[in-house]
């Protein structure tokens, strides 16, 4: 049984490139439903808050 991470050798390079990823990325965000990217930028957002309250806090430790 073959891992389904990894890529087939017969599949054309443009399924492996930064470029082909990007695309890919946003053609799936644009098919999504207003509600649901809404609900992304929002998690986003969160993920952002979380990192910049622990560099805060890091750097007060450090100082």
């Amino acid at each position: 049984m073959a891992n389904k991470w990894q890529i087939n050798e017969s599949s054309p390079d443009w399924q492996c490139g930064f470029e082909a990823n990007s695309k890919f990325q946003l053609q799936y965000f644009k098919s999504l439903p207003i509600v649901e990217k809404i609900k992304a930028v929002e998690d986003m957002c969160d993920v952002v808050d979380f990192f910049n309250d622990r560099a805060a806090k890091r750097k007060k430790v450090s100082s």
